[in-house]
């Protein structure tokens, strides 16, 4: 026995009218821009922006700094010269937001509400190295998590 299923016409004889429900879903969406480095020598502000922020009026997308990842050593954010080897040096930065220290939290950094473009928390994420060491170049990497709410 062979079946097929196929889509299929109602017809009714002698109707002067039909009806088709149409329905299209636009799912939330966002682009977060989050530079991919920064060069402490230039600038110790990483301004994170948003260039589409296509949410419902109430929707906030936030970006923390996720702490779990960045963060060592009693909440310290550091940058590494020859991470690894023998010659290992390394300097402790403080991450502040204005006036704020936020070394060892997951604090956000960033704030889009009501489909908004505008980063509400206003203060770009300051890095700041504290104290030095041996001429070199020094590396370190900040990870972030967006939600949206």
């Amino acid at each position: 026995m062979l079946f097929s299923l196929m889509p299929t016409t109602a017809f009714a004889q002698g109707a002067t009218s039909g009806e088709t429900l149409v329905t299209y879903t636009v799912n939330a969406s966002y682009e977060i821009n989050i530079p991919a480095s920064i060069n402490l020598n230039e600038t110790y502000n990483l301004v994170i922006t948003a260039s589409v922020m296509n949410t419902n009026w109430g929707d906030r997308v936030s970006v923390f700094i996720d702490g779990a990842k960045t963060y060592e050593n009693g909440g310290n954010f550091y940058l590494y010269k020859d991470k690894g080897t023998p010659n290992e040096a390394k300097i402790r930065c403080d991450l502040r937001l204005s006036t704020s220290v936020v070394n060892g939290l997951d604090f956000e950094v960033a704030r889009f509400d009501d489909g908004s473009t505008i980063n509400l928390v206003g203060d770009p994420l300051q890095i700041t190295p504290i104290g030095g060491g041996p001429p070199g170049t020094y590396t370190g990497t900040i990870y972030f998590r967006i939600t949206m709410s």
